[in-house]
């Protein structure tokens, strides 16, 4: 090998933030692995119907968990003190509890009058909901203070204990019998199971800083930007993510709305996860890169963007042009049309990579308002898009196709918008 090359791989090799990303993308990567290997279990043990009413509690989960501490988790991360970041830290975890618990009244009410096919789900699933919402929430303000901290192989390590629970426990529940109520048990004693170690090393550091009363009504002044600006974007993004399956459900029916949730399994939360591996240490870089010099931002843009793209690219293109034939071999029969429907979505998971790995350069570059509006467009679009084709009496996979035709163009506005916020002011 040339001794050019060798010097530049190393250079690119080195350094902390590259060792973050391979860490928290390793632990991702070890987990994803485990739920991608009990998939082929799980569509034996289950039907599309029965992945389809997990798909749905789910869904309500992944948007109601991103609202949960009004994401001032995420400041956390930049927080101009260490005593802000502990009094952060520990407002946070009393929101999630408190927050759950509403959240869980709202899933009772979704329920109760059947709205948007929430009616489908049995009442014994409220308590399901709590756990999985404080489990998630709990886990994601953990995940941020290690962020801080940079405990990178904690975090990698706490990634794949978690993913390693959520692939085998839903198969040994499955087996034995619990109807889908064992996707739900595996999946909330999965996601418990990353909590346990970051938790022992937050409380460490609480320990070693203190634990004296703290100011909060002052951190939500002082933080405000999260609550006022970041949490409305939020909610839009989870909601673009979210919205599929309920309106699936209403629709196609829940048969259609499980080759979805397969497709979300093997595809889209990996690619999710990925890009949050990518973004964490992304955020915390980026503020040191903003402060450096004006043009500093756009390059260290360009630096991550590159490789996240020509991965998708890679990996969503040939995964795409196999999943027809490989869903059914791999799946079984009845998994024939969630092939088709992962290739129909190739373009939409490359980009949710890519705005997922680098979108926090608006919060760090202050332009959460373009988010907002970014994160509105990725709403109305595709789902306007997707009740048009319905209205169309197209077919399920048709309607699909129109879905990620919208997702993909208004995709590609955040990403413009994300380029032009690097602009030296």
């Amino acid at each position: 090998m040339p001794s050019s090359l060798v010097r530049r791989l190393r250079v690119v090799t080195r350094g902390p933030v590259v060792a973050g990303v391979l860490s928290l993308a390793g632990g991702s990567a070890a987990g994803q692995i485990a739920v991608l290997a009990a998939a082929p279990f799980l569509t034996r043990l289950f039907t599309p119907a029965q992945l389809g009413q997990f798909g749905l509690l789910q869904s309500f989960v992944a948007f109601a968990a991103v609202g949960l501490c009004l994401r001032l988790d995420l400041a956390i991360v930049s927080a101009a003190s260490d005593a802000d970041a502990k009094g952060l830290l520990l407002l946070c975890m009393g929101l999630c509890a408190g927050m759950s618990l509403l959240a869980t009244a709202g899933m009772g009410m979704l329920i109760a009058y059947d709205i948007v096919g929430f009616g489908a789900l049995e009442p014994w699933v409220l308590p399901a909901t709590f756990g999985l919402l404080f489990v998630t929430g709990a886990f994601v303000v953990l995940r941020f203070w290690s962020v801080r901290e940079r405990n990178y192989r904690e975090i990698a390590t706490a990634l794949t204990y978690q993913g390693a629970g959520r692939a085998a426990l839903p198969v040994v529940f499955g087996a034995l019998g619990f109807g889908w109520g064992g996707l739900v048990a595996g999946e909330l004693a999965g996601r418990a199971l990353g909590i346990r170690s970051l938790g022992g090393i937050a409380w460490q550091s609480l320990k070693a800083q203190g634990t004296s009363c703290t100011d909060y009504r002052g951190l939500f002044g002082k933080y405000r930007q999260y609550w006022s600006v970041i949490l409305p974007s939020s909610l839009l993004d989870a909601l673009a993510l979210a919205l599929p399956v309920p309106i699936i459900v209403a629709t196609y029916g829940m048969e259609a709305a499980g080759w979805w949730v397969l497709v979300n399994r093997v595809a889209m939360a990996p690619g999710q996860l990925a890009a949050a591996a990518v973004a964490d240490v992304f955020h915390t870089e980026a503020v040191r890169h903003r402060d450096e010099n004006p043009g500093a931002p756009r390059r260290w843009l360009l630096v991550t963007l590159r490789p996240v793209v020509i991965g998708g690219l890679l990996v969503y293109g040939l995964g795409g042009v196999i999943a027809p034939r490989a869903f059914s071999l791999i799946f079984g029969p009845d998994w024939t049309n969630a092939g088709l429907l992962m290739l129909i979505l190739v373009p939409a998971l490359i980009l949710t990579v890519a705005v997922g790995a680098t979108g926090r350069m608006l919060m760090v570059m202050e332009r959460g308002h373009w988010k907002l509006i970014a994160d509105l467009l990725n709403v109305a679009a595709p789902i306007g898009a997707f009740y048009g084709g319905v209205a169309a009496g197209l077919t399920f996979l048709q309607a699909a196709g129109v879905y990620c035709l919208a997702y993909t163009l208004a995709n590609l506005v955040y990403l413009a918008a994300i380029w032009h916020s690097t602009n030296p002011r």
